[in-house]
This record gives structure tokens, C-alpha cells and sequence, in this order.
């Protein structure tokens, strides 16, 4: 009995073999069949352009187009094997003509892929080339900036670079004279930024920059008033004259980092003659300011004209 039961699983297993066997046979001779067909296919295949020394695109050509193949499955198959990424390149230093047929991409399309390719989406490609050229243009900050109340920007805004390298065609070059960052925007600015901007690259896509963003650095400190009496000085200067008032009320504010070091000495009120000689009488002139130091705001002065008086 243990015998009989011995020889019937081993007849089931036998049996297991062959089936499978028999599934492996029909899928290889049903794939088989399958490959022996034709088929059509469409690839992407890409285009890469070798420039002599000193050439650029004026305008970009493509950089792929679609081909419609057709094929036996088998062939289908090993193109995709051996050219998984299919791409043509173009030697434009050797080459003689300044554009690229349908025929011709359709005939190199076929050698590249060893398929027959009976269209391709594209008519002609046109070589555009320029002589590579290189020019040095001024960033420009685009900004939109508000301080807190009694804050000020100190000193300029820094930019660095404050300038850029463009290089490309030479025609497109002519026509940039600057490169602009991104919009900068900050509110209620208590204390000095140090900050990146992104650089806005040129609209000519042949055109590269050496720097694609810049430092911004943006001095804030807070501001204070200060005031000065001020002695209202003559040109051209004479002896025989009063003036009414003799002095002016300054005012300015200054970071306070420089309160102490401002003082009246650094500003100037001129009152200047329209003639060389003072005129005779009294006469209304009025006051300019002819001297005062970097690095303050909002500088005023009260009154803005005086008396002036020939003493005889």
C-alpha cells in the first residue's frame, strides 16, 4: 500500500514537470511568433552639436525629435538593448551646411538605430551660429524696503558681485546693459541684513551668466535728531555789513553711532551777494547750505533768508 502511494506522487510530480515544461515551450514559441512580427515604434532621439572653438547658437536648436520605426519585434527589441538612449550628434566644425534636412535626419535616424524609419516630427533644423563674445554689465537690486520708525538705511546698499559676466552670442550681448535680481522685499528693518539675491538670467537663452545670484548688504541703524546754531557766513566776504539774524537754527538727524562726532563746525550757511560789492541799503538774501557732513538725513535750516545791512 505505502508502495502504490509512493509511485502515485511520484507520477503526480512527473506529471507537474512535463506540464510546466509544456508552459515554457508554448510562451518561448508564442513569443517567438510574436517577434517575428513587424511593428512600428516611436523613439526620441536626441541631437547633441559639437561647435568649433569660438562659435555659439544665436538662437538654440532642438535638442531631440520623434522617429516613427518599424521593425521585426526581434530588431525592435535589440535597438532598444543597444541604444537605450538613442542620440545623434552633429559636427558642425566639419559640416558645410547651415541646416539640417528631413532626409538627412530620417537617413541618420536609420543608420543610428538600425530600423527602418519612415518619418520624423521635424522639417529642417537651422544652424544659427555667432561668435562667442563676453561682456561686464551692472547688477541692479530691485527692491521694495521699510524700516521701523527712527530707522534708516545707514550708508548704500552693497551688492556683491555689483557686477556680472555675460557671455554669448555677440549680437544678444549688444543689446544687455544690466542684469536685475529678483524682488527684495523686507519690512520693519531694525538691524542691518546680510541676505542672497537670485539673479534674473537674461530672456536670450544662449546667454550664460558667470554668477546666478548676489549678496545683499543693508546697513540699518537707528537715527536721532540734533541741532546747532549756526553763524550765517557772507560770499564774496566784506567788513561793512549786520546781518539779521546772524544765525540759523539747524537740524538733521544722524545714526547714533555719530551723535558725538558731529558738531556745528562740519556744516556751512552761506549768504551770497548778486553782485561783487554788497548793495547799498538793506536787502532780503537768501541762505544756502554750503558744507555739511556725510552720513546724515533730513538736514533743515530756519530761517531761509536774512536781512542784510550796509554799514556806512
Amino acid at each position: 500500500m505505502k508502495a502504490w502511494l509512493n509511485r502515485i506522487r511520484l507520477n503526480a510530480g512527473n506529471e507537474r514537470v512535463i506540464l510546466v515544461a509544456s508552459m515554457c515551450v508554448a510562451l518561448l514559441f508564442w513569443i517567438f511568433i510574436k517577434l517575428s512580427k513587424t511593428y512600428q515604434d516611436s523613439r526620441l532621439i536626441g541631437l547633441e552639436y559639437h561647435l568649433a572653438p569660438g562659435q555659439v547658437f544665436s538662437k538654440t536648436p532642438p535638442s531631440y525629435f520623434l522617429a516613427t520605426c518599424e521593425g521585426q519585434g526581434w530588431d525592435l527589441l535589440s535597438s532598444y538593448i543597444r541604444h537605450p538612449r538613442p542620440a545623434i550628434v552633429i559636427d558642425l566644425e566639419a559640416r558645410k551646411n547651415r541646416d539640417l534636412q528631413r532626409d538627412e535626419l530620417i537617413l541618420k535616424a536609420t543608420e543610428l538605430l538600425s530600423l527602418t524609419v519612415g518619418d520624423v516630427k521635424v522639417n529642417y533644423i537651422a544652424f544659427d551660429l555667432d561668435s562667442t563674445a563676453m561682456r561686464l554689465v551692472p547688477v541692479i537690486l530691485k527692491k521694495d524696503i521699510s524700516l521701523a520708525s527712527d530707522f534708516y538705511i545707514r550708508d548704500s546698499i552693497l551688492l556683491s558681485p555689483d557686477s556680472v559676466m555675460l557671455t554669448g552670442p555677440s549680437k544678444a550681448l549688444a543689446a544687455l546693459s544690466y542684469v536685475e535680481t529678483e524682488k527684495l522685499i523686507l519690512s520693519g528693518l531694525k538691524v542691518s541684513q546680510r541676505c542672497k539675491a537670485k539673479l534674473i538670467p537674461p530672456a536670450v537663452e544662449e546667454v550664460r551668466m558667470s554668477q546666478n545670484e548676489a549678496i545683499v548688504e543693508i546697513p540699518v541703524e537707528q537715527f536721532t535728531e540734533k541741532t546747532f546754531s549756526i553763524p550765517v557766513k557772507v560770499s564774496p566776504g566784506k567788513n561793512n555789513y549786520s546781518l539779521l539774524p546772524s544765525k540759523v537754527e539747524l537740524s538733521f538727524i544722524v545714526p547714533l553711532s555719530r551723535y558725538d562726532l558731529i558738531q556745528a563746525d562740519d556744516f556751512e550757511i552761506t549768504a551770497t551777494l548778486q553782485h561783487n560789492s554788497p548793495p547799498n541799503g538793506t536787502s532780503i538774501v537768501a541762505l544756502n547750505l554750503t558744507k555739511s557732513p556725510a552720513g546724515i538725513k533730513n538736514v533743515s535750516f530756519f530761517p531761509k533768508s536774512v536781512e542784510l545791512f550796509v554799514i556806512h
